[in-house]
């Protein structure tokens, strides 16, 4: 994991450093919070909460015209969620395993590759409003839970965080949306602040995992970030 992890980050840094050298362009840095929950298809499957997040990224805008570029980047995702599953667990007491309910809080991080395409246009002197659209793969660098659950007179309850990477792809695949502003500080450099969110296209869960307890449950965020670009 930690081999694809590196290989999806040079290639993301090669393709950056490619973009940068040709055309017009803007190399930018962001940071800021975002607030993560799930939705499911599955009535098993249930969201208990809104957690709040945190991201940070790199990225390349390269412009083919005065308004439209196209922007390839590099982010850093730390996820935190609270949401209730079926799982295939050994209880205690009982012979074989069994489908169990299980509440879970989970921390969990990802490198992600974007690739959008972004719309600027100017509102007033100095001011100028963007929106992008795309979509990114991440690579899930680990996964840790803490479950609660109880069985039939039979509970369990963590009392730390352990690693659950098992249970969820290591690729993920979402779309990306975003809507800001930038300001011109001087003429090499713009700071911004956008509202972005990410909608993930792939089950959260293995296969293996979807097959034997049909949990099937898909991870969203709403983000807040700020910028520089030059």
């Amino acid at each position: 994991m930690k081999k694809i992890a590196l290989i999806v980050s040079l290639l993301a840094l090669f393709s950056l450093n490619g973009i940068a050298q040709k055309g017009t362009r803007d190399i930018g840095l962001k940071i800021g919070p975002s607030f993560n929950w799930v939705g499911s298809s599955s009535t098993a499957d249930k969201n208990l909460g809104t957690k709040l997040g945190f991201g940070l990224g790199a990225f390349v805008d390269n412009y083919f015209s005065d308004n439209l570029a196209l922007s390839i980047g590099l982010n850093f995702n730390l996820t935190r969620l609270h949401y209730q599953f079926n799982d295939y667990r050994l209880v205690e007491n009982f012979l074989t395993p069994s489908v169990v309910s299980v509440s879970r809080r989970f921390k969990g991080a990802y490198i992600e590759l974007p690739v959008k395409v972004k719309v600027k246009f100017p509102i007033e002197d100095s001011w100028n409003a963007f929106a992008e659209a795309g979509g990114g793969v991440g690579v899930n660098l680990f996964s840790r839970g803490k479950d609660i659950y109880d069985y039939y007179g039979i509970s369990f309850a963590d009392s730390h965080y352990t690693d659950c990477s098992s249970d969820y792809r290591l690729l993920q695949f979402a779309l990306h949306f975003g809507l800001g502003a930038e300001y011109e500080l001087s003429s090499r450099t713009n700071v911004f602040a956008q509202l972005t969110s990410r909608n993930s296209l792939s089950n959260m869960f293995t296969s293996e995992l979807k097959n034997l307890t049909g949990s099937n449950m898909k991870a969203y965020y709403i983000g807040i970030e700020i910028g520089v670009l030059y």
